[in-house]
């Protein structure tokens, strides 16, 4: 065996037994006496995207298809990563690519799934995830991305039976509570949407997604002690995420906080303005506050955005203003 052959297939142990520093240590030996080992750079890409640097990951991945621009499973590996960093389009032409070789594959039309419904393209999303459900019925997360889908297009009944039968492929799924949990906020079953964001929790404790929903849960329920601790304990775990300070801010909208309400709405409005009723929230904060200019704004721009009760609230309050 040569001498980058053992480096190698001692990388390969390696990252078999999960040792990611000593796998990328013997891939770049075997790549720096061959640098166009396009077998290393993809298996070295694989080991940097297991411990989350993504951006190298795709650097290999790419080396890799410049060695061979038909070397397959470096594109799918690629599109992977895309998909993590949500940079959907890049995802969608390396997975396109991987679908004309692998046709009979189902992780492939799960993925685009995944690929479509990011881009919003609903209608393809669905054609996919039934494409990987043919070819792979027993894939409980294809239901439960296939119901995901179909909760964007509050399909409910559809969403709750891809739901069942995922959970009857396998119960254990915190993912599937969690959306079942969300359904039962869109009904205003709010007992039995804190009932399904518990069953995900149990398997998830430290969830700030299962963390933040429930706290919705609890708000709509009144119990304002239990939201607020939960809404604080997502945003500590991720500070990123929008969803969190949009619920924080209704928490404070309705205990009549609202100056704490305007910063917080502010805050999760500039990192997303696409979140649900926050053109609604923001636009009656402002109002509470006799900023109406800004209210007005707001509940017009939220008619845009289809937002029945903005509609509502800009022809009480802001159509004489108008006109």
């Amino acid at each position: 065996m040569s001498q980058k052959a053992k480096f190698f297939y001692k990388a390969n142990e390696y990252l078999d037994q999960r040792d990611y520093k000593q796998a990328i240590e013997n891939y770049t030996e075997a790549i720096k006496i061959d640098n166009g080992f396009k077998d290393a750079f993809n298996n070295r890409g694989i080991a940097l995207y297991e411990q989350g640097k993504y951006f190298e990951a795709i650097n290999d991945y790419s080396a890799a298809i410049r060695i061979d621009s038909h070397y397959t499973d470096a594109y799918f590996n690629r599109a992977n990563v895309y998909i993590e960093n949500k940079s959907w389009k890049r995802a969608l032409k390396d997975m396109l690519l991987v679908e004309k070789a692998y046709s009979d594959t189902a992780e492939v039309y799960f993925n685009l799934g995944i690929i479509y419904s990011g881009l919003q393209n609903f209608e393809a999303s669905l054609a996919a995830f039934d494409k990987a459900q043919m070819l792979d019925g027993n894939n409980p997360e294809t239901y439960i991305n296939r119901a995901n889908v179909y909760y964007f297009l509050n399909d409910w009944n559809k969403a709750l039976n891809d739901l069942v039968l995922a959970l009857d492929i396998d119960h254990d799924q915190p993912n599937a509570y969690n959306l079942e949990g969300l359904i039962a906020l869109k009904t205003d079953e709010f007992s039995t949407s804190l009932s399904s964001f518990n069953k995900a929790l149990q398997y998830d404790p430290n969830n700030p997604f299962f963390l933040n929903n429930r706290g919705l849960a609890f708000l709509l329920l009144g119990d304002f002690e239990n939201a607020k601790r939960d809404i604080d304990k997502s945003i500590l775990l991720d500070s990123r995420n929008a969803w969190a300070y949009r619920n924080k801010g209704i928490y404070h909208f309705m205990l009549g906080n609202f100056e704490d309400a305007k910063r917080l709405l502010e805050k999760a409005f500039s990192m997303d303005d696409s979140l649900e009723e926050i053109y609604f929230y923001l636009g009656s904060t402002y109002l509470k506050l006799k900023e109406n200019n800004a209210s007005c704004n707001m509940f017009d721009k939220g008619k845009i955005k289809d937002c029945q009760r903005c509609h509502e609230l800009w022809l009480k309050f802001c159509q004489n203003q108008v006109n």
